[in-house]
């Protein structure tokens, strides 16, 4: 690679590096993982079940927790969104059990 110095400054003249880098693709499980979280939580308040809440937890838990996985194997993004889901879903399973130890 010949590179033209001037003023300190490096001018790449004859390198096209820069154009090789694709951008990094949206993980499909990481950009679902927090919209089933939220729908979960929210329609089972609404609803007041418990085991629509359980269920939905669990879901978004397994969903974010995947996605994490392969954000970091495939290098993609969503890996914010997945740790989103995740904490989500954990609280609401977590919510979920208390629910039912206290009906219990």
């Amino acid at each position: 690679m010949s590179a033209l110095v001037a003023h300190g400054n490096t001018l790449a003249s004859d390198s096209t590096d820069y154009f090789s880098q694709q951008p990094k693709r949206w993980n499909a499980k990481a950009v679902a993982a927090l919209p089933v979280a939220v729908a979960a939580v929210g329609t089972a308040l609404l609803a007041q079940s418990t085991l629509l809440l359980l269920a939905g937890g669990a879901l978004a838990f397994a969903l974010g927790l995947i996605a994490s996985r392969q954000c970091r194997d495939r290098d993609e993004r969503g890996k914010g969104l997945a740790i989103g889901g995740m904490i989500l879903g954990a609280a609401a399973l977590f919510l979920a059990l208390v629910g039912l130890l206290m009906a219990a």
